[in-house]
């Protein structure tokens, strides 16, 4: 069983204390600094600097560079990473860029193209298979009991 600060959960589990929110159908133009984690659900064209996680969430789209501790990409990006920690392209990512990390994981049927470089040397990208809802976190899926709108 996984203790809250087990190191070999997923980046995905632990929990960031503030975390803002690129909504979606929101563009922002121009590139993003930031003290704390960010989660892009629209769609940012510039670079991405932050203290904390960058999560892409499915229907998000960033194309720069994101530098991060921790990032993790479920929709598009089109650009390098540079994480400290970890990186994890999950199952419907597609990403075209190079990535330079400490730890990786690749979910299965996730899109890359591009260079992997490990901080250690030896170190290999993990592969997965995600067990997970697609839904992002705070989400509910739709209610598949509901009478269909007339």
């Amino acid at each position: 069983m996984f203790t809250r600060d087990d190191k070999n959960r997923r980046v995905e589990d632990n929990l960031e204390p503030v975390e803002s929110v690129i909504a979606r159908e929101t563009t922002l133009q121009g590139n993003l600094r930031i003290a704390y984690g960010v989660r892009v659900m629209g769609a940012i064209e510039g670079d991405i600097e932050s203290g904390g996680r960058v999560r892409v969430e499915k229907g998000g789209r960033v194309r720069g560079a994101v530098k991060a501790s921790d990032i993790i990409v479920n929709g598009q990006l089109d650009g390098n990473i540079d994480a400290a920690g970890h990186v994890e392209l999950g199952q419907e990512s597609r990403m075209v860029g190079n990535i330079k990390a400490a730890r990786m994981a690749i979910a299965e049927g996730s899109f890359f193209q591009g260079e992997v470089n490990m901080h250690r040397a030896g170190d290999q990208p993990v592969r997965f298979v995600e067990k997970r809802l697609s839904e992002p976190p705070g989400s509910s899926p739709p209610n598949k009991d509901a009478a269909p709108k007339a």
